[in-house]
């Protein structure tokens, strides 16, 4: 009987000292955090404090662990009821999840521009918290013919959370009067860890300044195949005068249609040019080596190679609804055999080419012959 009690008490004495012992070395646990004690009222009807071990991320409270990881607990080897707290790596020590991470956002230009004669511009991405899972960053660009980023996306690990990531901004083009772009980098962050979720990090608005690239647009107006209406001594004079009456003529600036007769103008003798290059143009609207773009939307269309033609597909269409304009053309840059009389026909008698405004291949320039009774626009490119 004796033997019993003696036991008994034992035990008591033991499950105490086990709770004591947990609470008491609770700071110097690398998962538990702290002791936590609250007010509650005795038998007696008085307030006592009353303390508790908390258990976090492996401090618990249990007859057993159910981390399921025995090889990172203090459990006692019985099972017994207590505190057992598992270890945590020496990387997590000194580690608050505030909940409000960060993203860290650094790039050597405060004037947040950038020339094509410069480097490209490049900033860092960096966490200021850890985490426990992965955050990806997202990054666009506004204007992808501006500038587009040199990845489409980064990601932290728990193991390099604080090492910055490098991203440039490319132009898609060697840019060849100035011509200024405002755009903005967007990104955003995916991630299931507590700290990052629903983070979203500051935009980066550049301003970047290309040299010597010409404009194009594309008529308001729309024509039949004569162009009679306007002065010149030719179609193609007629045609060009056309651009500079039109509503979107930017006010400044000498524009040529892009439109041929094989006459007064001409892209190419032999196709693409290749038997006597830039020599075959005659009053040809665009310059070797240069990028154009189209006013609006503002967008680079396509840069022109040695031979002053640019090659496919390009860069963006010319507009991303519409249909056909006047051209002339064939698809190798040749003259077409239509082009209503030289520009001067605008009856059913007659057919002339014309170009798809929405393609990005070769059927920009011929699409297929249309009746010059019939209205389209034009393509008027900056001189």
């Amino acid at each position: 009987m004796n033997f019993r009690k003696i036991f008994l008490y034992g035990l008591v004495f033991w499950m105490t000292f086990q709770t004591k012992l947990c609470s008491s070395d609770i700071d110097d646990c690398e998962v538990c955090e702290e002791e936590k004690c609250s007010e509650v009222t005795n038998e007696s009807g008085e307030i006592e404090e009353s303390c508790s071990c908390v258990a976090i991320e492996g401090c618990e409270t249990s007859s057993e662990s159910t981390s399921g990881d025995t090889s990172t607990t203090d459990e006692d080897s019985g099972g017994g009821l207590g505190c057992f707290c598992s270890s945590a790596s020496s990387s997590d020590e000194n580690i608050v999840k505030t909940g409000n991470g960060k993203v860290l956002v650094s790039y050597s230009d405060p004037l947040l521009t950038y020339e094509n004669n410069q480097p490209n511009f490049t900033f860092s991405l960096q966490l200021d918290t850890y985490i426990t899972y992965p955050v990806t960053i997202n990054i666009s660009s506004t204007n992808s013919s501006a500038g587009v980023p040199s990845v489409n996306s980064v990601t932290f690990n728990s193991s390099d959370w604080g090492t910055p990531k490098f991203i440039s901004i490319n132009s898609p083009f060697v840019f060849s009067g100035a011509y200024v772009v405002n755009y903005t980098i967007n990104m955003t962050t995916n991630t299931v860890d507590d700290a990052y979720i629903s983070i979203v990090p500051p935009p980066i608005t550049l301003t970047h300044t290309f040299y010597n690239d010409k404009k194009m647009f594309v008529t308001q107006n729309t024509y039949t195949g004569d162009f009679s209406a306007y002065t010149g001594a030719t179609g193609i004079e007629k045609a060009d005068n056309a651009c500079t009456s039109d509503a979107n003529y930017p006010g400044l600036g000498t524009y040529k249609a892009l439109i041929v007769d094989g006459i007064n103008r001409t892209a190419c003798n032999s196709a693409n040019c290749v038997t006597s290059g830039i020599s075959e143009h005659i009053n040809w609207p665009f310059l070797s080596n240069t990028v154009y773009w189209k006013i609006s939307p503002l967008a680079a269309v396509l840069k022109t190679n040695d031979t002053a033609i640019f090659e496919f597909p390009l860069n963006n269409s010319l507009l991303t609804t519409g249909l056909y304009f006047w051209t002339g053309l064939n698809t190798d840059y040749t003259p077409g055999a239509n082009n209503c009389t030289n520009w001067s026909d605008g009856t059913t008698a007659a057919s002339g080419g014309t170009g798809s405004l929405s393609a990005t291949d070769s059927t920009v320039l011929f699409y297929l012959d249309n009746l010059c009774s019939s209205s389209y626009q034009l393509v008027c490119v900056e001189q």
